[in-house]
């Protein structure tokens, strides 16, 4: 063709103009632009240049058939395209306007400033990726909702460091009804899980730790996997939870307090504390008078307290209890004070006496260096027992017996049905088994051993003795006295010499003479009787025989 054609016809061509497949129409110099069916598809093809289409009309428009749209391309204004008739994509002023979703499935290889780009990175990864205005700087995406207008816009930004920034009080929010949400409002963050569908509890769930802190880096609370958890005041741990229960820390050299604060603690009778110091002891304290005063104290390694108004009135210590005050039981045997493991000691008062009750093994001992029973006003003695001296019985306040070394003096009478003693010790009872014997010429002799006592202690004695005395058909007299054996003396203070007979006619006497003594010993003695007579012949005898026997009796009275 080396003339264009201005119509079909000017050559002779037949209308329409009929082209087998592969057979093309063919414009420019060089061929450059070919149009043909190859069988399977229709073609366009350019080879210089581009390949303009270009309209004055209403619009450009691609269909399949005569009605369903694929595509529209409106002069000065938008280009549309269109899945089965409906529009899915169409640009705008300001950009294009998707219906529907939007896949994208090809990867962002390359990079661009002041880009948003949308790619497919693989593997199910996809990318949205905005690029700052230069090589030092990130860029932002903002996620904006306005009203049709433009107005009430609300921006989720992420911004260049990487955050995802929510403007003051805009949420996030989660569940179906925003039954959780996260914001910021005033200064203060919030999360709020106060919505209609939160029905259980709201749930931290971490696989490691739990570090939860406030003024920027300031710890509060620490909660460890598989284990405790803390509580801080001022980034000192204060609280934490154990295996078994808990622990309340003071800081370094401080005490650590545990508080009890009734009725919201708004009256100070309401408040109560548990304290420790750095010494080891812990105090129960009340507030009631606007002060910390002490109830109980534990001391470390030692005592417990008990006080009243802040006083001390009982104390544990290493060898029992310390009692600062009265103890008051109530009346009743069962509720005075029981000792033993059996009750075996009590001591109590049943309403109308008070009663000191010993029911149990072994004995009831009072130990004191001195003791003095009293009565209840305590101005008048009833009993009083000295350590290695008396024991003093009182009658109104006046003495009546007093015990002593040697036995005891009762002021006043006694009156008794009877008295005894032990042998031996308060009274000893000997007959003689010796036979008769004659009592020397002037000459005070101790005839027999058994006329006489052994004295066990110190004391007052009552000495007696009985004895048969003969003198046959001679005068003169018969004398006894008593003769210190122990220590080799004659008893003469006072005069021990006693007559026991006396016969100027000569005639023959066999009497039965009893002669008794009162004497005084500072230890234990023997006391023998010596025998005297004037009468210069053996006429003069002791006669001991079965007609009648000779005794000798002490008795201790002092």
């Amino acid at each position: 063709m080396a003339n264009s054609l201005n119509k079909v016809d000017d050559r002779g061509l037949n209308t329409p103009i009929d082209l087998l497949d592969n057979e093309k129409i063919q414009f420019g110099t060089g061929n450059d632009l070919q149009i043909w069916h190859d069988g399977t598809s229709s073609k366009i093809h350019n080879d210089t240049g581009s390949l303009l289409i270009e309209i004055d009309g209403t619009n450009l428009q691609i269909n399949k058939g005569v009605s369903e749209n694929l595509a529209k391309f409106i002069p000065d204004g938008t280009v549309e395209l269109y899945y089965d008739s409906s529009k899915k994509f169409e640009t705008v002023t300001n950009g294009v306007l998707v219906s529907g979703s939007l896949g994208i499935n090809g990867q962002n290889t390359t990079h661009a400033a002041n880009t948003l780009k949308i790619g497919h990175e693989g593997s199910g990864v996809h990318q949205l990726r905005a690029y700052g205005p230069d090589g030092s700087t990130n860029g932002q995406i903002h996620f904006r909702s306005s009203r049709s207008d433009g107005s009430n816009s609300k921006d989720i930004v992420i911004s260049a460091a990487g955050n995802l920034e929510f403007p003051d009080n805009q949420k996030a929010t989660f569940g179906t009804g925003d039954d959780l949400a996260i914001y910021h409002n005033n200064g203060t963050s919030y999360i709020d899980a106060t919505g209609a569908g939160n029905t259980n509890a709201f749930s931290f769930n971490t696989a490691a730790n739990l570090d939860i802190r406030v003024n920027s880096n300031e710890q509060a609370i620490y909660a460890t996997a598989n284990g405790s958890v803390g509580l801080y005041y001022n980034s000192v741990k204060s609280f934490e939870t154990t295996t078994n229960g808990a622990i309340v820390y003071g800081g370094e050299g401080e005490g650590a307090n545990l508080y009890l604060y009734a009725d919201e603690g708004d009256d100070d009778s309401d408040k109560w504390r548990f304290a420790t110091v750095d010494n080891g002891n812990v105090y129960l304290q009340n507030y009631a008078d606007g002060a910390w005063e002490t109830n109980t104290l534990w001391n470390h390694g030692a005592g417990v307290e008990l006080y009243y108004d802040n006083v001390k009135k009982l104390e544990t210590t290493s060898s029992g209890l310390y009692i600062n005050g009265a103890a008051v039981f109530p009346d009743g045997s069962s509720k005075g004070i029981q000792i033993g493991s059996s009750s075996d000691l009590q001591l109590y008062h049943d309403g109308s006496h008070s009663y000191i009750k010993d029911n149990g093994t072994g004995q009831l001992r009072i130990q004191s260096d001195n003791l003095s029973i009293e009565n209840a006003a305590g101005n008048e003695n009833v009993a009083f027992f000295a350590q290695d001296g008396a024991v003093t019985l009182y009658h109104n306040h006046a003495a009546k017996v007093a015990t002593s070394a040697t036995g005891a003096t009762v002021t006043g009478v006694v009156d008794a049905d009877a008295f005894t003693g032990t042998a031996d010790t308060a009274f000893k009872y000997v007959v003689s088994t010796q036979g008769d014997t004659n009592i020397p010429h002037n000459t005070y002799t101790t005839i027999q051993s058994d006329y006489g006592w052994v004295l066990p202690a110190a004391g007052t004695y009552l000495l007696s003795s009985s004895m048969r005395v003969r003198q046959w058909a001679v005068t003169g007299l018969i004398q006894c006295r008593l003769y210190d054996t122990t220590n080799s003396s004659v008893i003469t203070s006072p005069d021990s010499t006693r007559m026991m007979w006396e016969d100027q006619n000569g005639d023959t006497r066999n009497v039965q003479i009893t002669l008794t003594w009162i004497h005084t010993c500072s230890g234990a003695v023997t006391i023998n009787q010596q025998f005297n007579t004037s009468n210069n012949s053996n006429n003069t005898s002791i006669q001991n025989d079965a007609n009648g026997r000779n005794y000798a009796y002490w008795q201790r009275i002092g």
